[in-house]
């Protein structure tokens, strides 16, 4: 349970670093890293923990994966304002 919900914290790290760097690798790397936290999860977490473990691993998990989300969308729509800002300053010159 400790090991997948250090890795998700990891990958959530990578992730913040990689927009606040605006680095696609390491964007990459922790979208990569949440997903193969997810299977793990599934996969090996739902067979190996007892019942209460496995709920509390599921749910901080999908905590951190929402966090994830809401700050890619954040940053997505940050990006489209400011390359619609520059086409619109090239435009104009």
């Amino acid at each position: 349970m400790s090991y997948s919900i250090a890795w998700a914290l990891f990958a959530l790290l990578l992730l913040v670093i990689g927009m606040r760097k605006r680095a696609a690798p390491a964007r990459y790397a922790g979208l990569g890293l949440l997903g193969i936290t997810i299977v793990k999860l599934f996969f090996h977490d739902l067979s190996q923990l007892d019942q209460l473990y496995r709920i509390g691993a599921f749910i901080v998990v999908a905590v951190i994966a929402i966090l994830a989300s809401f700050l890619y969308q954040r940053f997505l729509a940050a990006a489209a304002n400011s390359n619609e800002a520059k086409s619109a300053v090239s435009t104009v010159l």
